[in-house]
């Protein structure tokens, strides 16, 4: 037997004895006495992707070495690696599609993700034709006369679903006067005929000769038409006396104020909305950015397969290195190794010793 024989012997019996090699890997099976398989799972973003490197070229099992000859891979499932979430919005309505305003937000934010427009759709909607009701309250100021109120009024309505506004004539239904003036710019102008006259006729009213005219106000007014109520003459200014057509004429200018009031008119009734078509987006958004690749995970299970070799050819591969290799990275796990089979070379020199001194007893003879 050559030494590399005895030496490998020793190992596996060492082994053995020390526990080493007698548990097949987790995930292992035996299909039968000369072969053995190992199951390994694992992810991978490539599932043709060679495995090999995950298990080891050669073990042991019961004193047995195995040494790797292939390896199967089976996928078990597949996943994204990020979770593609997706969410549908529609914007709100709008009758100015060219607004910059109108174009759908690139980006939201919701519930702390960000996400991205992937798609939108331009939708119409047609808004149905109806009637609503309009009422304008507008002020005239400094109106002289309630009868000078404006019978129409225009009342602006603003459409509560399309924000336009229309503009109607809409009859007066009523005012409040909420102001009251008494202003100095009422004046008219007097022709005084027969001045030299002892007194001269105001309507039918006699004013004696050098009467102060500002004292027949009054008579002026009703002369005039006007309502004391409403005009009041203060003062009346002489001019310069003339001839004409050979009567003694003077001019005179009648001075006082007008009441005028501050009128709030109510103006209302119906205006019909036309039917009117609203643009909006259908949108769809994603929480991957534009262009992001998303990578499938795949979980996958390898199946390595073993058979059995002689321990000449375990010693003649690599795996008398990497024995090599693990004696000097277990110095403690190696030392009782060794003491072990060093154990076990004195008690076998011990027992051989004792039997060939047992041999050579029984082959003396008595003495006689």
């Amino acid at each position: 037997m050559k030494i590399k024989q005895y030496i490998a012997a020793v190992i596996a019996i060492a082994i053995s004895l020390t526990g080493y090699g007698g548990q097949l890997a987790a995930g292992a099976e035996e299909l039968d006495q000369d072969t053995i398989e190992i199951k390994k799972e694992y992810e991978s973003y490539h599932p043709d992707e060679d495995v090999s490197s995950i298990f080891e070229q050669e073990l042991m099992k019961d004193g047995e070495w195995y040494r790797f000859v292939g390896i199967d891979s089976e996928i078990l499932s597949s996943r994204p690696e990020t979770a593609v979430k997706t969410i549908s919005i529609q914007t709100e309505p709008t009758y100015d599609i060219e607004s910059e305003n109108a174009l759908p937000a690139e980006t939201i934010d919701q519930d702390g993700i960000t996400y991205y427009l992937t798609r939108h759709e331009i939708q119409t909607v047609v808004s149905e034709a109806r009637t609503e009701y309009g009422k304008a309250i507008i002020n005239y100021n400094n109106v002289e006369y309630l009868d000078e109120i404006p019978d129409m009024g225009k009342v602006t309505i603003t459409d509560t679903v399309t924000g336009k506004e229309y503009v109607k004539s809409m009859p007066r239904s009523g005012y409040t006067v909420v102001g009251e003036h008494w202003t100095d710019d009422f004046s008219f102008p007097i022709k005084i005929y027969s001045v030299d006259a002892d007194y001269y006729m105001l309507g039918s009213t006699p004013v004696p000769k050098g009467s102060d005219l500002s004292q027949y106000g009054e008579v002026f007014l009703s002369y005039l038409g006007l309502n004391t109520d409403n005009f009041r003459v203060d003062r009346v200014t002489l001019g310069q006396t003339y001839e004409e057509d050979g009567e003694l004429i003077q001019d005179a200018v009648a001075s006082g104020s007008r009441r005028t009031v501050d009128v709030a008119v109510t103006y209302e009734g119906s205006i019909t909305i036309p039917q009117d078509t609203a643009w909006y987006y259908d949108c769809e958004y994603s929480n991957l950015q534009p262009d992001e690749e998303v990578k499938t995970v795949y979980s996958m299970q390898a199946t390595a397969k073993y058979e059995a070799i002689t321990v000449e050819s375990a010693l003649s591969s690599d795996l008398w290195t990497k024995l090599v290799n693990w004696i000097e990275e277990h110095p403690v796990i190696s030392a009782i190794v060794a003491i072990t089979i060093l154990s076990g070379l004195i008690a076998a020199i011990l027992l051989f010793l004792a039997k060939n001194k047992r041999k050579k007893r029984r082959g003396q003879s008595p003495a006689t």
